[in-house]
C-alpha cells in the first residue's frame, strides 16, 4: 500500500448532529493522502453523520474541521461515492450524464485540460467501463451503476474519495470487481479512500487504518483489526 502524504482533512474535537443534538462528539481526526481508510459501524452508529462531516456537508457544532488544500485555494477536498440505490436507476439518465454530475461540480481553475466528453469517457475508462457512456443507467448492471458513481466521483478530481457502502446489495462476484477496481485506483492514483461499510470482512485486510463508530465517538479498532500502510 502506499504510504501516506499531506493532511487532506483535519477534525479537532468536532461534535457533529442535527437539530442542536449531538449524534457524535469529542471527533479527533486525520485523513491523509494516500491513506486507506475504513470506518466500521452498526447501523445507526452515525456513519453517514461522520461522512457528512468529512464531505464538508455538515457544520460542526463544536470543535472544527480544516480542509488544508481549499484553504490554499485548491480543489475540492473529496469525491463521494453514494450507495448505488440514492441515484434512482428509473431516472432517464445515460451513464454518461451520470459522470458529467461530476465534472459540473469541478470548479474551473483547478479543472484538467481536455473536452467534457473526453474527461466523461477517461473516468469512464478508469473503472472498466469503455464506451458505455450512452447506455441508460438503468439498463446497467448493479456493479456497473456502482461504477459508474465511482466514475462520477473521480470526474471531481479531488484526493481523497468517501465511499458509502459501496459494494452494499451486490452479489460477491460484482463486490469483488468493484473492490478490485477501487484498490487499483488507490495504488495507481495514490488516491486517498474513505470507506464506510459494516462489512469489515470485505475491507479490514487491505486498510492502511480501521476506525469504528459507536456510542456517540469514532475509535481506533484495535490492533488485531487494522495493519500499517
Amino acid at each position: 500500500m502506499s504510504s501516506t502524504g499531506e493532511t487532506l482533512l483535519r477534525m479537532e474535537g468536532v461534535s457533529l448532529g442535527y437539530q442542536g443534538r449531538p449524534v457524535l462528539s469529542g471527533v479527533d481526526l486525520e485523513i491523509r493522502a494516500g491513506e486507506f481508510l475504513v470506518i466500521l459501524g452498526p447501523n445507526g452508529a452515525g456513519k453517514t453523520t461522520l461522512v457528512r462531516g468529512v464531505l464538508g456537508l455538515l457544520a460542526p457544532m463544536e470543535g472544527r474541521i480544516l480542509f488544508p488544500r481549499e484553504e490554499r485555494g485548491g480543489p475540492p477536498p473529496s469525491g463521494y461515492v453514494p450507495q448505488r440505490e440514492s441515484l434512482d436507476p428509473l431516472f432517464p439518465f445515460t451513464a454518461a450524464e451520470v459522470v458529467e454530475g461530476g465534472l459540473q461540480a469541478r470548479l474551473k481553475p483547478w479543472g484538467r485540460a481536455g473536452t467534457p466528453a473526453g474527461e466523461v469517457e477517461r473516468c469512464l475508462a478508469e473503472v472498466g467501463l469503455r464506451g458505455i457512456g450512452p447506455k441508460p443507467f438503468g439498463a446497467l448492471s448493479g456493479g456497473q451503476r456502482q461504477r459508474v458513481l465511482i466514475a462520477r466521483a473521480l470526474a471531481v478530481g479531488a484526493p481523497l474519495l468517501v465511499l458509502d457502502e459501496p459494494t452494499a446489495g451486490l452479489d460477491p462476484e460484482a463486490s469483488e470487481r468493484v473492490l478490485g477496481f477501487l484498490v487499483r485506483l488507490y495504488e495507481e492514483h495514490r488516491l486517498a479512500l474513505v470507506f464506510v461499510t459494516h462489512l469489515e470482512e470485505q475491507v479490514r485486510h487491505r486498510a492502511s487504518r480501521v476506525l469504528v463508530v459507536n456510542k456517540g465517538g469514532v475509535h481506533p479498532a484495535g490492533k488485531e483489526e487494522s495493519r500499517a500502510g
